[in-house]
């Protein structure tokens, strides 16, 4: 089992925190620019949501950081962070973004048109994009840092 007090000086949770909060950034702007810029209004739902989770985890993070016994806000951290890899990291950066990217610069088939996913005048298009890929980039890195929390948790290390 997983002890928190053993992270009393933990860079891999220092490190965790640091990019589920640029994860947590990114998809606040990818979905509000979603919304805003290229009219697709459901997105907005993801920004709300990120404008509630994003602070909840930060302040859990703090209170966790100035006294180590509150386990509740570690664990809260950590779930939110969790599922933040999961759905924003994984699922919409890394299947809907990343995988699309990559599919289309496939530069061995005849029938790539790149212009279709970056049109030239289309900075709108261009920046959904990376930010979306940028989300998936994060949510792994989070991964790997909350990972290293758990197991520098259990050994006590």
């Amino acid at each position: 089992m997983i002890k928190p007090e053993h992270l009393n000086n933990s860079s891999s949770l220092r490190y965790a925190f640091y990019s589920y909060v640029t994860l947590g950034f990114a998809d606040i702007i990818h979905h509000l620019h979603a919304a805003l810029a290229l009219g697709q209004t459901k997105a907005i739902h993801a920004a709300i949501i990120g404008f509630i989770l994003v602070p909840v985890s930060i302040y859990s993070f703090i209170k966790y950081s100035g006294d180590r016994r509150k386990t509740l806000y570690f664990w809260l951290f950590i779930v939110i962070s969790i599922s933040a890899i999961t759905v924003p990291g994984i699922y919409h950066g890394g299947w809907v973004h990343f995988a699309k990217v990559f599919a289309y610069l496939r530069v061995d088939s005849p029938h790539t048109e790149i212009g279709t996913l970056f049109p030239a005048k289309g900075y709108h298009s261009w920046f959904y994009e990376i930010t979306g890929i940028l989300e998936f980039s994060m949510a792994v890195i989070c991964l790997y840092f909350v990972v290293r929390v758990f197991s520098q948790g259990v050994s006590g290390k």
